[in-house]
């Protein structure tokens, strides 16, 4: 198969942030553009040009969910090639960074409010990898399912 050549892998960093009291984590509910199906996805985004996978886990954090975080250590580093629902070939290289909340009240919040840039506002919500397995409903990236 040929590529074009202006096509590259896109950097991002996730912040995956355990609940302290039970077994979630902090995900962004997106849908399917056809279907309307939903699947989760940890708060996080693009690497910008010069900037480290630690710096922009902090940026995109403060940018979509307006509030701080430590970060810990890095996971995992993986790779997410897909197909879009246009049919277009996606590449990522996603950093997936331990992080916390520095205020810790937010742990007590139910749903965050996303906002990245001209998007509708999303939301993020504690959820079981477990149960949304159950559930038939996808976490992304695939390896964070067996690391939780």
């Amino acid at each position: 198969m040929q590529r074009p050549s202006e096509k590259r892998p896109r950097a991002v960093s996730l912040a995956v942030i355990r609940h302290p009291r039970n077994d979630t984590i902090l995900a962004v509910c997106f849908h399917r553009e056809q279907t309307g199906e939903p699947y989760y996805r940890p708060a996080g985004g693009g690497i910008d040009y010069g900037e480290t996978s630690r710096e922009a886990v902090h940026r995109e954090i403060r940018e979509e969910l307006d509030v701080e975080i430590e970060s810990h250590r890095i996971l995992d580093v993986t790779e997410n090639i897909y197909t879009g629902e246009q049919g277009e070939i996606g590449h990522q290289i996603m950093f997936l960074w331990e992080v916390s909340f520095v205020d810790p009240t937010l742990y007590d919040r139910e749903i965050f409010v996303v906002t990245d840039g001209e998007r509708p506002p999303l939301e993020a919500h504690w959820v079981s990898p477990k149960e949304l397995a159950e559930r038939g409903i996808h976490l992304f990236p695939a390896p964070l399912r067996g690391m939780l």
